[in-house]
């Protein structure tokens, strides 16, 4: 039995269809821009949704402060509103997240066990995450006149044991 793995990457990785990072935004199709804004939007919520679940707890470095747990679960509300209707306001309140992000480790400083590699590593996740999130803004203001993916467009589910025939 042989593996073909490059195939595997591209099915499991990096896939035009459902995680089409790489292709542009004009170039894209709605269905590609809902599977991208799904992935988003699931990424953002259930990072919020367990940043605002254990802010609630105070153990975080803010201690009993109201306003970051209210701010996390508000952003995943803003999630999954952006998800199911593609609101450019709601998609722009979610690109947001990644600068609250940095203010909120500017105002309440790193964890303390983090050198500084790790905290240079993080900025740059941060800054990665905010130049993304650009993209999502120019995917939804575009949505609206993205074409229908046409009939020979390939399923979105597929047989993962087709590949070992």
């Amino acid at each position: 039995m042989d593996f073909d793995w490059p195939k595997m990457f591209r099915r499991y990785v990096y896939d035009e269809e459902k995680t089409p990072y790489f292709v542009s935004v004009g170039r894209l199709n709605k269905r590609q821009a809902r599977n991208e804004i799904f992935l988003y939007a699931f990424f953002v919520s259930m990072l919020f949704g367990i940043l605002g679940l254990v802010a609630l707890t105070g153990k975080l470095p803010h201690g009993e402060a109201v306003g970051v747990p209210i701010y996390a679960l508000f952003t995943v509300w803003l999630a999954v509103t952006f998800a199911w209707t593609k609101n450019p306001m709601a998609g722009a309140a979610c690109a947001l997240a990644p600068i609250a992000l940095a203010v909120y480790l500017i105002v309440f400083g790193f964890p303390a066990k983090l050198g500084p590699v790790d905290k240079v590593l993080v900025g740059a996740v941060i800054v990665g995450w905010f130049v993304y999130s650009w993209r999502m803004i120019r995917l939804v203001a575009r949505y609206p006149e993205m074409s229908e993916p046409t009939e020979q467009a390939k399923p979105l589910r597929r047989n993962p044991f087709d590949m070992l025939k």
